[in-house]
């Protein structure tokens, strides 16, 4: 588990609405709206788990500025 001063972004284009990001036990900043993953930046932690369990590649880290 890598902690960084970023936050999460998911790429509609390449989510496939699995859940998998969203099933994270301590997360609670990605939800599934209209069966795409959405991150609530705020929420975010950039704990990066979502990242690591995305079979799309749909999530990437965006630094907090």
């Amino acid at each position: 588990l890598t902690i960084t001063q970023a936050y999460a972004q998911v790429d509609p284009e390449l989510c496939d609405g699995c859940g998998r990001c969203e099933r994270i036990g301590h997360c609670y900043a990605v939800v599934l709206e209209e069966e795409k993953a959405v991150v609530d930046r705020r929420l975010c932690t950039g704990c990066s788990t979502c990242q690591d369990v995305c079979h799309a590649g749909a999530i990437s880290f965006v630094e907090n500025v």
